[in-house]
This record gives C-alpha cells, structure tokens and sequence, in this order.
C-alpha cells in the first residue's frame, strides 16, 4: 500500500477535487435544510427544492464514485465494494 506521500499526482488531484466537491456539497445541503426549516413554503417551491436536492444526491454519487476510483488506484477497495472470490 502506499504513503499519502507516495500518491501519484493523478490520486492527489483526484482526492483534491473530491474533498472540494464534497465540501460545496455539504454547503448545498445545509442551504436546503435552512430553506425547508425557515417556514411556509409553496408547493411549487418544494418542488423545486426537491429537484435540487435530488441534483445534489446524483452529485453525492459521483464523488463517491471517485472515492472508489481513488481505493481502486491505491489497490484497496471499501469492505462492501471489495469482490468475492470463488
């Protein structure tokens, strides 16, 4: 396995973009929490709150993703991704 230090530049830019999209993500969703929480909202504009969340749940999949390229690269892989044998 290797060090962080030992890291290719293609996994340090990939761990790069995916800590920098996972914190715009975690701003996004405290915005929809705040918006949904501060009150009475319309119908139309739940439903678009409920649009962007869903954008934001398909952008969570993606980093995750990465985070799989990047196990992948480094010869690991998370326990409920790994591959059975046999």
């Amino acid at each position: 396995m290797t060090s962080r230090n030992d890291r290719s530049p293609r996994l340090e830019s990939i761990s790069t973009v995916r800590h920098d999209l996972n914190n715009m993500l975690m701003g996004l969703i405290g915005q929809l929490e705040l918006l949904r929480d501060g009150g009475a909202l319309s119908a139309e504009v739940r439903e678009r709150l409920n649009g962007i969340s869903h954008q934001v749940d398909r952008i969570r999949e993606r980093v995750s993703d990465l985070a799989l390229l990047e196990s992948k690269d480094e010869g690991r892989f998370p326990p409920d991704h790994q591959r059975r044998s046999g």
